[in-house]
């Protein structure tokens, strides 16, 4: 695995939904640069008003494409094409679209992040501009990683950062006065597990004052894997994303690959931390289960918990319909609510009534960040 992958230019263009009720065609080249997502082809001849509109909209020459709802359809022939855009049933007043550039999106994003304290804004920051720069793994018939890949949804990408803004610091250890039973076991000398967490407590693993080296973190992560209070595992939140158990090892195993890689170096750059962390959480979210399944399972509203639809107060009939034959039609695209709530329980999973308050956080998020300067 490349650990410090270089972040280039984010040189995308993005499109953001606003209210009109006209829809627009775009050319080949502002697409290219335009991030959408491709969901279908339109396969329909223009040759009728296949779609019950009076005024059907014509794509010609494989030169323009079609935008609705945020998702292109394209052609690869000279003739013209209907774009059936009924068949995803998406509101008349979402259709037009405007672009966002990317360096105004990144100035919104920083400028949301200003009161978050550097600890943890260079790594909320990092993980979006990766996000940006990175294309989503699709899943096959069998809800695997395809090698089918889109760009990452901007409404997703806010209950991402709705997620991490909630969390930790980048390089630093759990503070030992959360209530957590699983803190409390670390240092339960009734049950032999006394690893004085206290030691531990808010320090950081980069190269500062007073900091805990790669070495020490990885040694107690491995202790406390051994130890059990009862049915408490001891345990710490580490990071950015305040990875606990197996997920703290995980991150600190590729803090020792660094540690090997650099001479040795048991005490790494804030900045290398930050990169490091990065590769961890992308590692997580396109390669290890569950998380891989977050985008999709988002994209296609697929919530197989009925308490997670009573919890965020949504009702799943409208959302979506499951027919007699289990077919899962999607009546109305996903949003940055759904998205801070799915990314938030399976990706974080914090403490019960949290995911609601990241979910709501999200749509804030994402109309602060989609803005446009006058």
């Amino acid at each position: 695995m490349n650990f410090f992958k270089k972040i280039p230019f984010i040189g995308l263009t993005f499109s953001v939904i606003v209210s009109s009720t006209f829809s627009r065609v775009i050319t080949s080249s502002e697409y290219s640069e335009s991030g959408l997502e491709i969901v279908k082809r339109a396969k329909t001849k223009a040759t009728t008003n296949s779609g019950g509109h009076s005024n059907p909209h014509w794509i010609d020459k494989g030169e323009q494409y079609w935008i609705d709802s945020g998702k292109p359809y394209w052609i690869d022939s000279g003739e013209p094409y209907w774009g059936e855009w009924d068949s995803i049933g998406i509101p008349s007043s979402d259709l037009d679209k405007v672009r966002i550039s990317s360096e105004q999106i990144m100035k919104n994003i920083e400028k949301l992040l200003e009161n978050e304290g550097n600890c943890r804004k260079e790594g909320v920051l990092a993980i979006v501009e990766r996000l940006l720069d990175s294309k989503a793994r699709l899943l096959d018939s069998n809800d695997k990683p395809s090698n089918e890949k889109e760009n990452y949804n901007l409404k997703f990408i806010a209950g991402v950062i709705a997620s991490i803004t909630s969390e930790g610091c980048t390089g630093q250890f759990e503070n030992k006065n959360n209530n957590k039973d699983y803190l409390k076991c670390l240092n339960n000398e009734n049950y032999g597990s006394n690893l004085h967490y206290e030691n531990y407590s808010l320090k950081k693993i980069f190269d500062s004052n007073n900091s805990i080296g790669i070495e020490e973190a990885d040694k107690l992560a491995k202790n406390a894997k051994e130890k059990k209070c009862q049915s408490v595992q001891a345990k710490f939140g580490f990071g950015i994303c305040q990875w606990t158990d197996d997920r703290t090892l995980g991150v600190l195993d590729m803090y020792m690959s660094f540690k090997t890689g650099n001479n040795n170096k048991n005490k790494p750059s804030y900045k290398e931390c930050i990169q490091i962390e990065t590769d961890y959480f992308m590692h997580e979210l396109e390669d290890i289960s569950p998380y891989y399944k977050i985008y999709n399972n988002w994209k296609k509203i697929i919530f197989r918990d009925d308490d997670d639809w009573k919890v965020m107060g949504l009702k799943r009939e409208n959302w979506v319909t499951i027919t007699e034959t289990g077919e899962y039609i999607i009546k109305q695209p996903p949003t940055p609510f759904l998205a801070g709530f799915k990314f938030c329980k399976v990706f974080e999973a914090p403490q019960a009534g949290e995911c609601k308050k990241r979910a709501n956080k999200a749509e804030d998020i994402y109309s602060q960040i989609t803005k446009i300067d006058d």
